[in-house]
């Protein structure tokens, strides 16, 4: 069976071939990352008074660093979402880990 639409023609499988598991894969690897994200998240909101102290950061740059998570979440949704749209998921995530073990 196959869909035509704006994007282009998609098949459908309709016999009885199990599926392969590389989605519980993908979905394993993004839930890995996204605790990650979380953890350091929750550490950087525990360690800021030891930081700020430290450092002698003023509490408005305190602030700024700890909503550093929510502004790239913010400017990179709509890219994010367009390069899913276009390119393959599979790449992308490939290319979002090794950016992330980058920095």
């Amino acid at each position: 069976m196959t869909y035509t639409g704006k994007a282009g023609t998609i098949a459908y499988r309709t016999d009885d071939r199990k599926a392969s598991t590389v989605r519980w894969r993908i979905f394993a690897i993004i839930f890995v990352l996204v605790v990650i994200n979380l953890i350091d998240r929750v550490t950087l909101s525990i360690a800021m008074p030891t930081i700020a102290k430290e450092f002698a950061i003023e509490p408005a740059f305190q602030g700024l660093i700890l909503s550093a998570f929510f502004w790239s979440y913010a400017l990179l949704r709509i890219p994010g979402g367009w390069l899913i749209g276009t390119a393959m998921a599979v790449n992308l995530l490939a290319a979002h880990a090794w950016c992330a073990r980058l920095a």
